[in-house]
């Protein structure tokens, strides 16, 4: 078994962490520990038996820099989106088409590329606006501008939108380029259909509405800080009031400092604790745990253009070097999965492709790949998003370990942002699933268009990819676009385009009286339905 010293040191120093916060008392708050933190009354200000709260403080770890959902959506800033912003439609696994009722109440197909959407009357954007079909029409014409907007969230649209156009104003009605099986549920999707307002961005510029975004949800952004960010219950949200008049997401870096943060009655509610940290938060009396695995899985993103890269067999060395399981019983403490099915979810219905084989760990394998490549001892360089993804930096340090094993020379390069232009030979990065076909992700992040072909393949990606990639878009048959999903998971993975990892998992911590559970797609539900006090 795999016990480099360097693993080990992460785990001692994680262990550490806890043993410093089990050192900050029984988890309650002593006059002088507040007074020491700054925090001298209760955190959310309620009474006994109230249902509503007037600030709710959330600590997290990571504050995106922009919240334009056209130019960057990361977990990051989804977990404050999903609050502000709204779809035209939301998923519905209850309806037939999978779908239900958004900012649109109905919707009809005109025929096979046509299709006509009913919007909501009496809704308004923060500033007071009326929503209506323009703003619809400036959305997805916003998303096709490729000076602009992100590929990896406009792929989703734009390779099968031709465009949109307004009967009236609640009647949009969208031209496909041909007849797409899961237009539905692109509407659905909360990493890119957020609808975003015509006059106000138009009056302001895209730079400014990064950092003054309003969109048509229950709570309004009125403070957008590196540190903090504030958002306040909208009086004239269309739907059902929140039961918090505000939320406060405060960022703390560290993970032992947001648990300290919430025994000391700082917040409310921490993101991102690691499993190990779950046994210690419980032993305090006031608090619990709540989530599990989500829809998101951990992968290396490799490059393709230079040596030792740009050989397929030194690719596959790398995927079979990597013993996953060991990071998720070691890292994770068994509370994650490998992605063993490759980069694809369950919940893609008939199109999951359920007996589809990922690489697992075979050493000698990586050997034999190894020996066959032309590699020569070159020096290779993982690059990771500091403390970005949990156990996101541990798990490069095991991985270059477990490459250095098999006789590859390899690094870790932990940079404070991410750039696809400082990227070393590989990246990690998280595939989350956005739209429940594999054509809203895998599809999304390899194909025509896609940062990887911009950044990663700029030479080209192996013969007939993109055509196949392609082909998933417009393909009707339900067998024939199986078949397509099969062959798209085997090329990704067994020809070195990247590797999965693991699925990524996602548990907070909140005091007693809060009613909150996680979901799968790592927003914050702060609605109404979603976020409760007793």
């Amino acid at each position: 078994m795999y016990k480099k010293k360097r693993f080990w040191s992460v785990l001692i120093t994680l262990v550490m962490c806890i043993t410093f916060v089990a050192g900050c008392g029984n988890g309650e708050t002593t006059e002088s520990e507040a007074a020491q933190t700054g925090q001298t009354d209760t955190v959310a200000e309620t009474t006994a038996g109230s249902e509503q709260v007037d600030v709710f403080r959330v600590g997290v770890a990571t504050l995106e820099t922009t919240m334009d959902p056209c130019f960057k959506i990361g977990n990051a800033n989804m977990q404050v989106m999903y609050n502000v912003y709204e779809t035209l439609l939301v998923e519905d696994d209850t309806s037939e088409d999978g779908v239900g009722p958004g900012l649109a109440e109905s919707y009809e197909q005109v025929d096979e590329v046509t299709w006509d959407l009913k919007l909501r009357e009496g809704v308004t954007f923060h500033n007071g606006e009326d929503f209506t079909a323009d703003d619809v029409v400036y959305t997805f014409e916003r998303l096709a501008d490729d000076t602009y907007a992100s590929a990896n969230i406009a792929l989703r649209y734009t390779t099968v939108i031709d465009s949109v156009e307004a009967v009236d104003d609640y009647t949009a009605r969208f031209h496909l380029k041909n007849e797409d099986l899961i237009f539905l549920k692109r509407l659905t999707s909360q990493r890119g259909a957020y609808i975003v307002p015509k006059d106000y961005i138009e009056e302001n510029g895209n730079e400014y509405f990064q950092t003054h975004p309003i969109g048509t949800g229950p709570y309004k952004v009125t403070t957008f800080e590196p540190e903090k960010i504030v958002i306040e219950a909208y009086d004239g949200y269309w739907g059902e009031q929140p039961n918090a008049r505000s939320i406060e997401y405060i960022r703390y870096k560290e993970t032992a400092t947001r648990m300290t943060a919430l025994v000391n009655g700082e917040v409310d509610m921490i993101a991102q604790v690691t499993p190990d940290m779950i046994p210690t938060i419980e032993g305090y009396e006031g608090f619990k745990i709540e989530g599990g695995v989500v829809d998101t899985i951990y992968v290396i993103a490799y490059t393709g253009d230079e040596a030792p890269m740009s050989d397929v067999n030194f690719r596959l060395a790398l995927s079979y070097g990597i013993d996953r399981q060991l990071l998720v019983d070691k890292l994770w403490s068994g509370k994650t999965e490998v992605a063993d099915k490759g980069m694809q979810f369950e919940y893609y219905g008939d199109y999951y492709v359920d007996d589809f084989e990922a690489i697992s760990y075979d050493p000698e394998k990586a050997r034999e790949y190894l020996e066959k490549s032309s590699y020569n001892g070159e020096e290779i360089t993982l690059t990771c998003t500091d403390n970005y993804y949990t156990y996101g930096n541990e798990t490069c340090e095991a991985i270059v370990d477990m490459w250095q094993e098999i006789g590859i020379n390899a690094k870790i390069d932990i940079q404070e942002t991410f750039d696809w232009k400082t990227m070393g030979s590989m990246r990690t990065w998280s595939t989350a699933s956005s739209i429940a076909d594999l054509a809203g992700d895998l599809v999304t992040l390899y194909g025509p268009g896609s940062q990887s072909a911009k950044n990663c393949f700029t030479n080209g990606f192996p013969e007939g990819w993109l055509e196949l990639c392609e082909s998933l878009q417009t393909e009707t048959d339900p067998e024939k676009r199986y078949q397509i999903c099969e062959e798209i998971l085997t090329r990704w993975e067994y020809e070195g385009l990247g590797t999965c990892l693991y699925f990524n998992a996602d548990y907070v911590a909140v005091r007693d009286g809060v009613n909150y559970e996680t979901n799968s797609h790592q927003t914050f539900n702060f609605r109404a339905e979603g976020l409760s006090f007793e």
